[in-house]
């Protein structure tokens, strides 16, 4: 687990490349680790190859099916991508795994008003008022 700690460290520095390699690694000794499977997608996904990387994560998220967060992050992958209505999708499935998901909730709101569904954007949102500590929601 020490490897899969450090390329956590390496990924939250900006250190994609060494992470990536950290991660991998992680993979030849344990192919079925959720946690490396994820974020070496989300950085592929990122850096490399959208399909590639997105396909790593939905078998992460196969092997780890109570993990709201893949989810999140998957759908913020086809939100930055534009496809709201799929990030949409996939953030309401991560909020019935867990309702407590800020960061789901939070991102559906900005998909939603990235198709132009205010009044749902906003009456996403607003249920965070007083929860998030993100300043950006005011």
């Amino acid at each position: 687990m020490q490897a899969l700690q450090q390329a956590v460290h390496l990924h939250q520095q900006g250190r994609w490349q060494q992470a990536m390699s950290l991660y991998k690694d992680v993979l030849k000794a344990q192919p079925k680790n959720p946690d490396a499977l994820h974020l070496l997608g989300l950085l592929e996904a990122q850096h490399e190859s959208f399909d590639k990387g997105t396909a790593r994560m939905k078998k992460a998220f196969k092997l780890a099916p109570n993990n709201s967060q893949i989810l999140n992050n998957l759908a913020n992958l086809y939100s930055n991508e534009g496809r709201h209505k799929e990030a949409i999708d996939l953030y309401d499935k991560a909020l019935l795994l867990d309702p407590m998901n800020l960061g789901a909730q939070e991102n559906k709101g900005y998909a939603l008003y990235n198709i132009h569904d205010y009044d749902a954007a906003v009456s996403v949102l607003k249920g965070l008022i007083g929860i998030s500590k993100n300043p950006k929601l005011f």
